[in-house]
C-alpha cells in the first residue's frame, strides 16, 4: 500500500508512506472430524480448514471433495467450495450403505487430507 503524504519541509518533495503486507502461502489443509462415523442414511458436516505456515487462515482457496473409496456407500456435497475469511470450507457427507469409505479433500496447490468414514446400521 502506497499513500502520498505531505511535502517534506526540508526538500519540498512529497513523502510517500508505504506498508508491506507479507504473503500468506497455504501450507496446511485439515479436515475435521476424522474419522467420521455415520448411521446409514445419516449425514454430517465436514469442515476443511486451510492455513498458512504461521497458522493464519487462508481465504479464497478452492477445495475439491471426491469419494476415493466406497462411492456406493457415501456421497459428498458440494463437490467443491472456496474457503471463507476463517480459511474454512464446509461439506456434507451422506451415508447410503453400511461399510467403509474414504473422502479426499484437495486444494489446487496439491494440499490434501483424507477422511475415513465408517457407516453402520
Amino acid at each position: 500500500i502506497v499513500e502520498e503524504g505531505a511535502p517534506n519541509p526540508q526538500t519540498g518533495k512529497n513523502i510517500f508512506n508505504f506498508t508491506l503486507t507479507p504473503t500468506c502461502n497455504a501450507t496446511n489443509l485439515d479436515a475435521k472430524p476424522e474419522p467420521l462415523k455415520l448411521l446409514r442414511e445419516g449425514s454430517a458436516g465436514e469442515t476443511v480448514t486451510v492455513t498458512c505456515g504461521n497458522g493464519e487462515p487462508k481465504a479464497g482457496i478452492l477445495v475439491t471433495a471426491t469419494v476415493r473409496n466406497g462411492k456406493k456407500r457415501v456421497s459428498v456435497s458440494p463437490s467443491n467450495a472456496v474457503t471463507d475469511t476463517n480459511g474454512q470450507a464446509m461439506f456434507t457427507i451422506t451415508a447410503r450403505k453400511t461399510g467403509n469409505a474414504k473422502v479426499r479433500f484437495q486444494a489446487a496447490d496439491g494440499l490434501r487430507d483424507n477422511v475415513s468414514v465408517k457407516v453402520s446400521e
